[in-house]
């Protein structure tokens, strides 16, 4: 890792987890964390410094995905039967705009500032993007079908499709092309590191994640990892990124030497991962076992096996990192495990049947 910084970053981790994390005060959008579920037309939204619900927004129909936007004051929220997006206030608990898209929004993603906001069709491969404020969306032209967007710490769009990943910039115009070897079958899944340096275009059947250098849009390495390959999660102090590789491991691999510097064994595949504490703590959930796996970067061993009252859905960090939510659908509960203490604090009812999206106010975007 970059100057052997994860394990400075984990010691710091392991002595204010010891000393206590406590969120600055109650009641701040930047504490929350918003759930949805596919049966009901609202958001829930949980305050992580009580472990509670805090109040309900209701929607004109069943919320698709969700982007948050000012750290958590406000939502953009996709209407995949209208095609539409709905703003919402979350002070105020109640839709305050609606933007009207070139195409149905299946993904949404929004730049670090809060003001472009970028659409994926999943059916077509269309993506739009356009300024919130003015309501401006047009779609980006003659561009193959495209699996996933993130935006880069610049501002600039990264689209995933089969030949690689394009740049494009918040005009909508195409600014340069990540290609990759077409040997290594078709590209998916892609991520960036938060401080700007590297995008990852993975190449799950073929086992492939190449590395580009932003700056140069130009690949500067290439892995080759055990097949197949999950969603890369990066850490937000952009040490490194976790790739899960084979059917029960996870890939961690270096910023700083573009290796992979060790890999994580497990006995269960991982349907979901994520890191809490400080970036220390690698979380993984298991919906086979019904449990979260909890693993310590900086001793590099195993430190829990948390079992749970339900099958669990998706998973989210704290704002904070200090604690991991798992929404468990067949009971409409929210599970929230406390990391430093390896437990389950809460069990917090009320989130409704089927939920399955959780996203908190503030931290990696890649949670979902």
């Amino acid at each position: 890792m970059k100057g052997g910084g994860i394990r400075t970053i984990t010691r710091m981790a392991a002595l204010l987890a010891g000393l206590g994390l406590q969120p600055a005060r109650a009641d701040d959008p930047a504490d929350y964390l918003f759930a949805t579920s596919k049966d009901r037309p609202d958001i829930t939204i949980i305050d992580s410094s009580i472990d509670a619900v805090a109040g309900r927004v209701s929607l004109p129909g069943i919320p698709g995905d969700i982007t948050v936007l000012g750290r958590g004051r406000s939502l953009a929220i996709a209407d995949r039967t209208t095609g539409r997006v709905d703003l919402v206030d979350v002070p105020a608990r109640r839709v305050v705009r609606v933007l009207d898209l070139p195409l149905v929004p299946d993904v949404l993603r929004s730049d670090f500032t809060g003001a472009t906001l970028a659409a994926l069709n999943l059916g077509s491969g269309a993506v739009a993007i356009g300024s919130i404020e003015d309501s401006a969306f047009q779609a980006v032209s003659d561009m193959p079908p495209v699996t996933r967007i993130i935006f880069d710490v610049r501002g600039r769009l990264l689209a995933t499709h089969e030949n690689g990943a394009t740049i494009i910039d918040a005009s909508g115009r195409k600014a340069a092309e990540l290609a990759v070897d077409p040997a290594d079958g078709r590209a998916i899944d892609i991520a960036a590191d938060p401080g700007g340096d590297y995008a990852f275009v993975e190449q799950p059947i073929g086992g492939v994640v190449s590395v580009f250098d932003l700056h140069q849009a130009a690949r500067s390495a290439v892995l080759h990892l055990p097949t197949p390959l999950g969603r890369i999660i990066p850490s937000q102090d952009s040490q490194f990124v976790l790739v899960p590789s084979g059917h029960r491991s996870i890939s961690v691999v270096s910023t700083w030497t573009l290796k992979e510097t060790a890999r994580l064994d497990l006995d269960v595949e991982p349907d979901s991962i994520g890191l809490a504490l400080f970036q220390s703590v690698v979380t993984v959930i298991s919906q086979s076992a019904r449990k979260v796996i909890l693993y310590d970067l900086r001793d590099e061993h195993r430190t829990a096996d948390i079992g749970l009252p339900g099958r669990p859905g998706s998973g989210a960090a704290s704002p904070d990192g200090s604690k991991l939510y798992v929404t468990l659908p067949d009971t409409g509960q929210v599970a929230a495990i406390n990391i430093a203490l390896r437990r389950i604090d809460h069990i917090i009812g009320g989130a409704g049947a089927g939920v399955s999206l959780i996203i908190p106010a503030a931290g990696n975007g890649y949670c979902h």
